[in-house]
């Protein structure tokens, strides 16, 4: 890791990351948790000391799939509480968050953050002090900044040759998906065992919709979870139907569409990837991690140089 002095410099982490972070203590109850999560449009949520804000953990979007879609967390459900899915949610956040958090230290770099996000493979970075202090927070996300904002100069020869790149060189071609009528819990077992955020969601082979860890999240803590139990079983939730949960409304990107059309598209909704079409058929995903890569390949010189 780089150690830079001067905060002004253009390859500061707070360029780019988020200073006023919003975080809970390790008391909060995972329906609470997932709840401001859902108000703030968060995919993941540092867990802090109530009094000193030091960090003890994260929640993320991917958390919830784990525990509602029989990963390791799901034991919780299962076992601690037989099942009962109101009692599980009402449990302490702690019970599910991660302990060994990949963090940034405060005076890392821009490309110290590009190049974790990209090795670890994660969305977010929280940053802290010393004395694990949380300072902030940066994302995947938060690099669109640098192809749409307008601190950037984009006349330059890096950002000239990004704009000829093609989102059909980066996005992923292993599309998989899940049908409308499948299973909820099937559908995210999918997800958890390709290590994925996202699926589309087709019937009749058309598109018509989106299953996101995001979307999974926002369906606990909207509540909208709670109309589906009759006797607070899990398997209520496990044996829905995807068409239940999934996102109607939906964006995707022209195979032939340029790296920054595509970058300024994502930067207008909170979704994380898209499908990439070839007239109206689904041939990829292009993601935020993809959008990442192509800066951190051929703007980082000018970027964070």
């Amino acid at each position: 890791m780089k150690n830079m002095n001067n905060v002004n410099n253009k390859k500061d982490i707070f360029r780019i990351a988020t200073k006023n972070v919003v975080s809970v203590p390790i008391t909060t109850s995972i329906i609470d948790t997932a709840k401001i999560m859902e108000r703030y449009s968060f995919r993941r949520i540092p867990i802090t000391d109530a009094g000193t804000n030091r960090l003890n953990g994260i929640v993320t979007t991917v958390d919830i799939v784990n525990l509602l879609g029989g990963g390791s967390k799901y034991n919780l459900i299962k076992n601690k509480y037989q099942g009962n899915l109101l009692a599980t949610v009402n449990s302490e956040i702690k019970e599910i968050m991660e302990k060994n958090v990949i963090c940034l230290m405060e005076n890392d770099t821009i490309i110290d953050a590009a190049e974790m996000l990209i090795k670890k493979g994660i969305g977010g970075l929280p940053i802290i002090d010393k004395k694990k202090i949380l300072k902030g927070i940066v994302t995947e996300r938060d690099f669109i900044k640098i192809l749409v904002g307008n601190s950037i100069n984009t006349d330059n020869n890096h950002f000239r040759e990004i704009s000829y790149k093609k989102i059909k060189d980066y996005m992923s071609k292993k599309v998989i998906y899940v049908d409308a009528n499948e299973t909820f819990g099937l559908a995210l077992r999918k997800m958890l065992d390709n290590g994925f955020r996202r699926l589309p969601v087709i019937k009749d082979n058309v598109l018509i919709g989106s299953l996101t860890a995001t979307s999974v999240m926002r369906f606990l803590g909207s509540g909208k979870i709670f109309n589906k139990l009759v006797t607070g079983d899990f398997d209520e939730i496990y044996n829905l139907e995807v068409k239940n949960v999934m996102l109607n409304e939906f964006n995707t990107l022209d195979i032939d569409m340029n790296v920054i059309d595509a970058a300024k598209k994502m930067s207008t909704t909170n979704s994380g990837g898209f499908p990439v079409l070839n007239g109206d058929r689904m041939v990829g995903i292009f993601t935020e991690r993809d959008l990442l890569r192509v800066i951190y390949d051929h703007a980082r010189d000018y970027i964070y140089g």
